[in-house]
């Protein structure tokens, strides 16, 4: 590896919310096509994370620790983990048990074309505006303006969405915010939502970020839409 690269933020994932790493050094590996970042030890010594307190931690339970495991579940797809014991004779070589095999590495997945998908998606969406407008006609809406609503649903129904998805990108102009000159950033009071509101949000900005639509910014000085 000849090229290095330093990044100027790095963020990372944790169960309590992001970590971001600054200023982080890295090599490039120019022969991998994979994109990995391995992060070094002293990073992670700095971090307060060493393999070497934890195989202590082990030793000090324990001298002797048995990792094998008895009652394994059914092996389903990636699920099962490829088991290696020891022979009764103490052999090096590690033996695999029956029935692992390539299926330890071959995922199960549902091959479900794009045009199935897209005309599975379409059914639910027309589904759902049919029964908006039985719900209109049922409020009053008169037989000619029923047939225009369905005509026109019917011809747009492509525009709706159930759920958000993998959909191509809108061939639009993109959204430009203009900051007025001599403008300064104010704060507002938080404002108190309603429970069902403060659900449907979550909910939103989880399939924004499970999309990829949006992504965090933790190195923005204050919140920004």
């Amino acid at each position: 590896m000849k090229r290095s690269v330093k990044f100027g933020a790095v963020v990372l994932g944790t169960t309590c919310g992001p970590l971001t790493l600054r200023g982080l050094h890295c090599w490039i590996d120019d022969t991998s096509p994979e994109i990995d970042l391995i992060i070094s030890r002293p990073v992670m010594d700095l971090l307060g994370f060493s393999v070497d307190t934890l195989l202590v931690g082990a030793r000090q339970k324990n001298t002797k620790w048995d990792v094998s495991v008895d009652d394994e579940p059914p092996a389903h797809g990636m699920s099962k983990l490829q088991r290696m014991t020891t022979s009764r004779h103490g052999a090096d070589e590690p033996v695999l048990a029956d029935g692992d095999g390539m299926e330890c590495a071959t995922p199960e997945v549902a091959t479900v074309t794009d045009e199935e998908q897209r005309k599975k998606m379409r059914d639910e969406v027309f589904a759902v505006l049919m029964s908006k407008v039985a719900e209109a006609e049922s409020c009053g809406l008169t037989g000619d303006d029923v047939e225009r609503l369905k005509a026109l649903l019917s011809k747009h129904v492509d525009v709706f969405r159930i759920d958000l998805g993998n959909d191509p990108p809108v061939k639009v102009e993109p959204l430009k915010v203009r900051i007025k000159p001599k403008s300064t950033p104010v704060k507002c009071g938080m404002r108190r939502y309603p429970p069902a509101h403060l659900e449907y949000m979550r909910e939103h900005v989880e399939a924004l970020l499970s999309n990829d639509m949006v992504y965090a910014n933790n190195r923005a000085p204050r919140i920004v839409p």
